[in-house]
């Protein structure tokens, strides 16, 4: 069954759609990508996408309910507090999952809802405070307080589901840890240099990044001062201020690649560089763990959950950490580059995610 685009557009509520994967994330966004993996794990009917900002990019979705233009964030706040203009909408599912807590609160229409939780930073008091508005911590908290009357619970780490076990206990989620789709693979490098136009004498240093202060872009200028001239950032994101003191013909920042381009940089790096601080998984980090190419990340918990090595993790607050350890891995060849993550084996690949969310979709019960 496929949606008309808007309320305007007179929705027709007679048919029913058993069950679909609900997103409220543009798709090139890392919730996004995670919600299109799942519907490709080919266990729902749908994917639809619940418009809740006037700043929502609903591009690449087939199926979208959104209000009247404006008034997005308060249509959002009423919906959980008061009216809900997706009620009528949620009601027709016999299941859904809900990929981000922003809609949990609908659980009140239809208790045949799934969740996922990605992490808890909006009602974690050391990061909301000057993170997020007031407005948004009172919604958010709505939406987790609705967690307990959900039919399941994904959390997407060990480290997520801890923190949801502490600040909602009647809540035990099944942690199901992410994956990336099959483009990820290893590559020739040389082959791919050439393809992108990459000079083949280049140490590429590989970040894929927003500009948040979690991100801890600040301290990479000083990485790559401290490294070879031979050594070149490259990093995909919007632009940020904070690396504008990389000199020039050390730096190339890309602020959209097409995707069917995007994998193709993981096997160009030589390394994949990320100093965050915080992270609900850390998507780029797996996608190059698939892809054969080393990485050095921050040793923060959910890295070292990720990765179960020490030697591809850097005391985040120490820049020389990370130029030693950037150094090593860009000393490997291909042979060496092949083996690296043969620990994890096909970990982050989607046959395991299809076998394990199969098992929680069975452990349901089913819909009633």
């Amino acid at each position: 069954m496929s949606y008309n685009k808007s309320e305007e557009g007179g929705q027709d509520l007679n048919g029913r759609t058993n069950s679909a994967v609900i997103s409220c994330s543009p798709l090139r966004s890392g919730l996004g990508t995670y919600s299109k993996l799942l519907y490709d794990l080919g266990f729902f009917e749908s994917l639809v996408f619940f418009r809740k900002s006037s700043v929502s990019d609903e591009t690449g979705y087939e199926n979208v309910i959104k209000p009247k233009p404006g008034l997005y964030s308060a249509r959002a706040m009423l919906s959980a507090f008061g009216i809900s203009f997706w009620k009528k909408y949620i009601q027709k599912y016999e299941l859904a999952h809900l990929t981000s807590p922003e809609f949990f609160h609908l659980v009140r229409f239809n208790k045949n809802l799934a969740g996922t939780v990605h992490d808890l930073q909006p009602i974690d008091d050391r990061v909301s405070r000057s993170a997020y508005s007031y407005a948004f911590k009172r919604y958010m908290k709505k939406n987790y307080s609705a967690m307990g009357r959900m039919k399941g619970v994904v959390a997407i780490s060990n480290v997520t589901a801890q923190k949801i076990r502490e600040k909602i206990p009647d809540v035990d989620p099944v942690v199901i840890h992410q994956w990336t789709d099959n483009r990820f693979i290893f590559r020739d490098r040389k082959a791919v240099r050439e393809q992108l136009g990459i000079d083949e004498k280049t140490k590429i240093i590989l970040n894929v990044s927003s500009t948040e202060p979690r991100k801890n872009l600040e301290i990479l200028p000083g990485i790559i001062d401290n490294l070879p001239d031979d050594f070149t950032l490259l990093r995909i994101g919007q632009k940020s201020p904070l690396l504008e003191r990389i000199e020039s013909h050390r730096f190339v920042n890309i602020e959209s690649v097409a995707d069917a381009l995007y994998p193709l940089y993981f096997n160009a790096a030589d390394v994949y560089l990320s100093p965050s601080l915080r992270e609900g998984f850390g998507r780029p980090t797996i996608e190059a763990v698939n892809s054969s190419l080393p990485v050095v990340v921050s040793n923060i918990p959910i890295n070292r959950e990720i990765l179960r090595d020490q030697k591809f993790l850097a005391d985040p607050d120490d820049p020389g950490d990370y130029v030693s350890r950037v150094l090593q891995m860009a000393d490997m060849d291909e042979e060496e580059r092949k083996i690296l993550y043969s620990s994890l084996g096909n970990y982050y690949r989607e046959e395991r995610a299809r076998k394990e969310y199969a098992d929680f979709y069975e452990k349901l019960g089913g819909v009633s």
